[in-house]
């Protein structure tokens, strides 16, 4: 068991075994900031930023983190609950105004691919992905930030599944993910099954 599954199992309460996939109950993505914490990453990106309610966590979490806060905040307007372009304006102003207290934090506007190019392949200790939420969208993504954590570092992710709240209306999160896992043959995969203040699942897995 390398380091970053021993520290996992400890935070979790977890037992070895051979489950591929692995439910994690009355946990939501913040345990996951905690979990960095324990694990002493100190180079995270955060590729779908929205108003930075989650990067702050993170940073919260992890005061020491350079984290690359990554959105474009435009092309995707047609398919979100705010279709016009001043809404895209606010909420980049919002996460401006919110990181600006974390010097660690880098906001990147920029779409996920022309942003991935300038980092380095195996240079993040985690990457967290949630931009767009389409099949297209997420298997993009795995395959351009997946190379960037190194070997013992985690990828993670956001809207695993469409919840009973019935947001994102397009998700093929769930789908892309296992595409992507299955043809890497990474075991197992860890979900956080959420908690009343954060109900959307996320996913993550120790990349190999």
């Amino acid at each position: 068991m390398t380091h970053t599954e021993t520290v996992l199992h400890e935070h979790y309460q977890l037992t070895p075994g051979s489950d591929p996939l692995v439910r994690l109950q009355g946990h939501a993505r913040a345990s996951l900031a905690s979990l960095y914490h324990r694990l002493g990453f100190r180079n995270g990106a955060e590729i779908g930023v929205w108003n930075g309610e989650h990067a702050e966590i993170l940073c919260q979490y992890n005061p020491e983190v350079r984290l690359l806060c990554i959105d474009a905040w435009e092309d995707f307007a047609h398919r979100s609950r705010h279709p016009k372009p001043e809404a895209f304006v606010k909420v980049r102003l919002e996460t401006e105004r919110r990181m600006t207290k974390y010097p660690g934090a880098v906001i990147i506007k920029a779409f996920n691919e022309d942003a991935a190019r300038n980092v380095a392949d195996g240079s993040l200790d985690f990457v967290f992905i949630d931009a767009a939420h389409g099949y297209t969208d997420v298997i993009r993504d795995l395959k351009t930030w997946s190379p960037k954590v190194r070997s013992g570092g985690i990828v993670s992710g956001h809207d695993y599944e469409t919840t009973a709240l019935g947001w994102p209306p397009e998700n093929g999160v769930k789908e892309a993910v296992h595409e992507f896992i299955d043809g890497a043959g990474i075991r197992p995969l860890y979900l956080l099954m959420g908690t009343p203040r954060d109900r959307w699942k996320s996913y993550f897995w120790v990349q190999p």
